[in-house]
């Protein structure tokens, strides 16, 4: 926690100057992470997933077979998800319920926006889906809480009948999922393999970020004149999103101020990428 309340990373950081952490998601044995905290100013609670950083993380990546998704939910018993990224949700599921329904008991009128990059991204689809089944349970209709969910450079998280279910679920939030350029990551795991992606593309065109459409898109069938249309898939794209950077200080064709926590973790993404659009 202190680590996250001392953190720094430029203007992104002091746009949001008015945000306070509140608690920590953490697991040891799948090393998935992120955090819960509250904007007085916009009145929205905040949950942030991390992307790959660690060696856990790098083998949840890859662990790309499809598994059956929670059978008590409401998506059906058709759903398959990745199983790397649902072993690191429901690693986190637990902590992520307690804090968020803590901070809604202390702000009942404000917005819960989920959020991610990466892993994060694929992480966030997930906690977006089971939080907004777990408030419909809770709340009666009219007091009724909306979560909305923003991924930045998320792969494809589960199959076609996946898909589509939170994109009903949370047909009245905003739903978003930005993708930049020739992101690697936003192509995969394969079509092939049986994986689709949610609909709401956000197609950021330039290195820059600086040009945006909204992909002409469906649940589980992507808009081919949007990222699938480029062939050059590179790893920069994939770290530089929102005029900010994930990348390593020293990578010749990212901002100067790029700092990571894994200098190799980057190097292998953009290898298990070219794998994985390749089969």
């Amino acid at each position: 926690m202190c680590r996250i309340q001392s953190w720094t990373c430029g203007s992104a950081c002091n746009s949001v100057a008015t945000f306070e952490p509140k608690a920590a998601m953490s697991h040891v044995i799948t090393g998935a992470g992120g955090f819960v905290g509250v904007d007085h100013a916009t009145q929205q609670i905040v949950v942030a997933f991390r992307g790959t950083s660690n060696i856990q993380n790098i083998l949840a990546d890859i662990h790309v077979l499809l598994a059956k998704y929670d059978k008590s939910s409401s998506c059906g018993s058709q759903c398959e998800v990745h199983s790397g990224f649902y072993a690191s949700y429901m690693s986190l599921r637990q902590q992520t319920r307690d804090s968020v329904l803590e901070l809604i008991h202390k702000n009942p009128t404000y917005e819960i926006v989920v959020t991610g990059h990466s892993l994060g991204g694929a992480i966030a689809l997930l906690a977006a889906a089971d939080l907004q089944e777990r408030l419909n349970n809770l709340e009666s209709p009219s007091d009724l809480k909306l979560v909305s969910v923003y991924t930045f450079g998320a792969p494809r998280v589960g199959n076609v009948a996946f898909a589509k279910w939170p994109d009903s679920l949370l047909a009245k939030g905003a739903k978003y999922r930005i993708t930049h350029a020739g992101d690697p990551l936003v192509i995969v795991p394969a079509r092939t393999w049986g994986y689709a992606h949610r609909a709401s593309e956000g197609f950021y065109m330039t290195p820059s970020n600086n040009s945006a459409v909204m992909c002409n898109d469906l649940s589980g069938q992507e808009d081919s004149t949007c990222t699938l249309a480029i062939f050059f898939r590179v790893l920069d794209d994939h770290m530089y999103y929102m005029g900010d950077t994930t990348g390593c200080k020293g990578h010749a064709s990212l901002p100067s101020a790029a700092v990571c926590d894994a200098p190799a973790v980057g190097c292998v993404i953009f290898l298990l990428g070219v794998l994985y659009s390749l089969l």
